[in-house]
């Protein structure tokens, strides 16, 4: 015969997913995709730039009146439990506490299916997840209620006793769930970094069931104590007793096709959380690269991080194979022959009860349809940076109490120290959970790159202690670490972007070298090792010329590109070098030196420079006295018109200061001289030059000379026969007035004309 258990019935026709802490991995910053079971936020900062979750799985188990003595156990007792479980008398192996107290259980298993964690740039992170998941938890499970559920009915010891069952509670969640999750750091400066997460849920429910308000009074007899046939009597004293309960059909799953043959419900769940990191100097967290600050995603920057989350919020609507029943009566209810009934399947027991309570096999059916909270909990953390690689880690899980059907999750206090890299990582969680019979538990986690395998409670799973609970997970998972760029080089500048990959350089030059600092990147720097100018191509110029040293040949004194950088500071077309008058304007065939008195003989060789002479007497002229006879000369006879001509001439002449330039204000008189003279032919011009005594005789005399010949020059110009004009000059020696005075000194400077 089927054993009847009431209460516990569903614990054996259902697989448990879910409900898996794992301590010693999901605090770590290279745990990826298992941290969304801890906070979502703690994504934002994980190592991992990827993480596919190829398979992970764990189960545990927890309460205070059912277990295992150690002397039973395997090494690891897994050997245990398998074994009895396969010949389905674990329950014969499993003894209970005899204390009439209640009592309280949790079990569950962890598995994640293909799953996915990316980065975008290092700042947003993304989740893709899968899983199946299950919990169940039971409360206020009384002495008596434990001894038959594990025994069974036909337990004597207890028989022809009336019992009141009263306040126990029973929740199994089973559901697939499709999550979406993404985080990132909200805000964030050289002190502190708030992150943010959130996780959106898909769920599809695939089995549950629950037990509540329960209040009733009940005794079992046996053959001999009943009379005739075994009995179990509910309210046999007429007490009121009542129970609600309700469950998804399991048995439909005998019939299942497809994958849509399992889903018996739909619903939306969603995990929120935040973290909040006080940081580290910068210069330990911080590097430069492409011009810009950054963080270095390979190490770790915080000191302490605070973490809080709100988990597994969200319901399931149950509207498949499923019905929400309740029993109730104020008279005594009688199920005879209770041992040798077999209930074929949910349906026949809820038909069965249905029929002893009310006497209709439907009436104790609610609803075809229930809802189910999720085991939501609020989860604190805090995890201390001790030195280098070495953590600890505080963690609490305060699960909500629902006030209808749905998963209570107990309530877990967790302190894991942890050593952390990117191979190799090993923990040590010490947690106390509210289901453990007060025992502290003690795990240990190693991951060795992408494999992680731990447990949160060694001491059973050694078979070190009696065995009220266990826990064991492990995962092996594709992860990739995040990475700085790479810079070949080491010049600041990520190879992706730089355009001298081999070659410490510059951001601003995209990595290209500048060796010399000058801001000219030595592919285009004609002078790669010396400073140079930017509008030069990078050669410098001392000399400020623009023209390059190297090619400047002399390099330390301003010149012109036609004499390569030399000066030519007179401007006669010889460079100073050459030039034995550089800074007098002269003559190629002189070495660039004058001849003022056009005497064929270079200013600074010619002792006459002024006045021309030949070489065998040193330039200067040579006096010949040539007796003449004595003539007077011819005057012309002028008309007054005539003389006012001339007039207008002498007293308009002028020159520029020092030279022989005849300014523009004198051409009209000039040119009405001219007129006069090409219309009189015969008239003859003897134009004589005078000046003060200011300067040397020689000088005065050269520009009386020159200033008498550019009045000359000019008439002829303008159409006057040259061999009728005479030009001379007599320098100073000719005053008409004293050279003591400025107005005689000026009266003394001028240019007379005569009209011979």
């Amino acid at each position: 015969m089927k054993r009847l258990l009431i209460l516990f019935g569903f614990l054996s026709i259902v697989q448990w997913t879910h409900a898996q802490e794992m301590l010693g991995i999901r605090p770590s910053n290279y745990g990826g995709l298992q941290t969304l079971g801890l906070n979502p936020a703690l994504m934002a900062n994980s190592r991992l730039n990827t993480d596919i979750n190829l398979i992970s799985w764990g189960i545990t188990f927890e309460n205070d009146f059912m277990y295992i003595p150690k002397e039973d156990l395997k090494f690891f007792g897994f050997g245990t439990i398998s074994d009895k479980a396969e010949n389905k008398d674990y329950l014969d192996v499993f003894k209970i506490n005899e204390k009439d107290e209640t009592y309280s259980l949790a079990f569950g298993q962890t598995f994640m299916g293909p799953s996915v964690m990316f980065s975008i740039k290092n700042k947003h992170m993304f989740a893709i997840t899968t899983a199946a998941r299950s919990y169940i938890t039971t409360d206020g499970v009384q002495g008596h209620v434990g001894k038959y559920a594990v025994e069974g009915l036909g337990y004597d010891p207890l028989h022809g006793q009336t019992f009141h069952a009263q306040g126990f509670q029973f929740n199994l969640l089973s559901w697939l769930e499709y999550g979406l999750s993404y985080s990132t750091v909200l805000t964030q400066n050289d002190k502190g970094a708030l992150s943010g997460g959130v996780s959106l849920k898909l769920l599809q429910g695939v089995g549950s069931g629950y037990v509540k308000n329960i209040d009733a009074y009940y005794n079992v007899l046996n053959e001999s104590q009943a009379g005739e046939n075994d009995t179990m009597a509910f309210s046999p004293e007429g007490q009121h007793s009542y129970g609600e309960y309700g469950r998804t059909d399991y048995n439909s799953f005998k019939n299942a096709h497809g994958y849509g043959d399992f889903i018996n419900g739909n619903g939306f769940g969603f995990d929120i959380g935040f973290t909040y990191d006080i940081l580290k100097d910068p210069v330990t967290w911080q590097y430069e690269m492409d011009g810009e600050t950054r963080i270095d995603p390979t190490v770790n920057r915080y000191k302490i991080r605070f973490g809080a989350s709100l988990l597994d919020v969200g319901k399931i609507k149950f509207n498949q194979n499923s019905g929400a029943f309740k029993l109730e009566t104020n008279s005594p209810v009688y199920y005879v022959n209770w041992s040798e009934d077999e209930f074929e399947n949910n349906t026949d027991f809820d038909t069965t009860f249905s029929n002893i309570f009310y006497g209709d096999p439907n009436a104790s059916l609610q609803s075809t349809s229930y809802t189910m909270a999720l085991p939501t909990a609020l989860s604190l953390q805090v995890d201390w940076n001790v030195q280098k690689r070495w953590y600890i880690n505080t963690s609490l899980i305060y699960g909500f109490q629902n006030s209808g059907p749905g998963i209570d999750r107990p309530l877990m206090v967790a302190f894991t120290p942890r050593y952390e890299s990117p191979v190799l990582e090993v923990s040590l969680p010490v947690s106390y959970m509210d289901y453990s019979g007060n025992d502290m538990r003690i795990g240990l986690a190693v991951r060795v790159a992408s494999f992680f395998v731990g447990s949160d409670k060694m001491g059973t799973m050694l078979g070190l202690k009696d065995m009220y609970g266990m826990d064991f997970y492990a995962g092996l998972k594709w992860s990739i670490g995040k990475t700085k760029p790479a810079d070949r080089d080491g010049d600041k500048v990520s190879d992706a972007k730089d355009k001298c990959i081999d070659v410490a350089g510059l951001w601003k030059f995209e990595g290209c070298p500048d060796r010399d600092g000058d801001d000219v990147p030595d592919a285009i720097d004609e002078c790669p090792d010396v400073k140079g100018l930017v509008a030069l191509n990078g050669c410098p110029d001392r000399d400020g010329d623009g023209i390059i040293d190297m090619r400047d040949t002399c390099p330390d004194t301003p010149g012109i590109a036609e004499f390569f950088g030399c000066p030519d500071t007179d401007g006669d077309g010889l460079r100073d070098l050459d030039d034995d008058c550089p800074t007098v304007a002269g003559l190629l065939i002189y070495q660039g030196c004058p001849d003022s008195d056009n005497d064929s003989i270079p200013d600074p060789k010619d002792d006459c420079p002024f006045a021309p002479g030949p070489l065998s007497n040193k330039g200067c002229p040579v006096k010949v006295e040539v007796a003449a006879p004595v003539t007077a000369p011819e005057i012309v006879q002028l008309t007054a018109e005539e003389q006012e001509i001339v007039n207008k001439v002498f007293e308009n002449l002028q020159f520029e200061t020092g030279k022989s330039i005849i300014k523009s204000s004198s051409f009209e008189s000039l040119d009405k001289l001219a007129e006069l003279m090409n219309n009189k032919p015969a008239f003859k011009l003897l134009i004589e030059g005078h000046t003060d005594n200011v300067g040397s005789d020689a000088s005065n005399m050269a520009l009386s000379q020159r200033r008498a010949k550019a009045a000359k020059d000019y008439l002829v110009k303008k159409g006057v026969d040259a061999s009728r004009i005479t030009s001379k000059g007599y320098g100073e020696s000719k005053p008409v007035a004293t050279n003591d005075t400025p107005e005689g000194r000026q009266k003394n400077r001028r240019v007379e004309f005569t009209i011979r």
